[in-house]
């Protein structure tokens, strides 16, 4: 595929596509308000008007605007569909490294809002759609999105498990999501010693 001609044009050819296959009130009510876009790693990145639009996209179209980019390109296009969010499109354009240096010296309410929009970033990177990440967590596609949107806290074994699916530091992971590493919690849990002083220094602050 030619990516000059693969941006507005080509989403604009598919939304033409969708038009002749759905309802008028469906098609300007979902598809006409998003926008859509390949990125560097040819992942085709349908942007809806909210979460909402997302959500209904994801349940009703997205396999069809798969079928139409396939007709198009001649090729398979691993899409995903998304909807704004306040960090997101920066992380989209960011190496990990940054992205972990970017979320540095946040309050715990702000470090998790890092961490759902660092595991989506990462979901996108690697062109994985809601369902594949949820197949392999073993959750359910409306699992991961409610994490994604911080409707849902992140598990410890969550934390562990992406780690893995994205071939990430397991304590960086941690740190993001303010969870404490099950390192340093079993360290704690076997030093009787690090309990009284961290109960020490806990009753200081209160």
């Amino acid at each position: 595929m030619k990516k000059e001609n693969s941006t507005m044009d080509l989403w604009a050819e598919v939304q033409l596509e969708v038009s002749k296959l759905i309802p008028k009130s469906s098609f300007e009510t979902w598809i006409l308000p998003a926008t859509g876009k390949i990125t560097d790693e040819n992942v085709f990145v349908v942007k809806a008007a909210n979460d909402f639009s997302r959500d209904w996209i994801v349940e009703r179209y997205e396999k069809l605007i798969r079928n139409i980019l396939k007709e198009i390109t001649g090729q398979e296009i691993n899409i995903v569909v998304t909807s704004p969010v306040n960090a997101l499109d920066k992380y989209l354009d960011m190496d990990i490294e940054n992205v972990v240096e970017d979320s540095q010296d946040e309050k715990s309410g702000d470090k998790e809002k890092k961490f759902r929009a660092y595991i989506k970033w990462m979901r996108l990177k690697r062109g994985f759609t809601l369902s594949q990440v949820a197949d392999r967590l073993g959750i359910s596609t409306n699992y991961v999105s409610q994490l994604e949107r911080g409707e849902r806290k992140v598990t410890d074994e969550l934390v562990v498990n992406f780690a893995e699916l994205y071939n990430i530091d397991e304590d960086v992971l941690f740190w993001m999501s303010g969870n404490i590493p099950l390192k340093v919690r079993e360290l704690i849990l076997n030093d009787r010693n690090l309990q009284e002083a961290l109960s020490c220094l806990h009753k200081s602050r209160q």
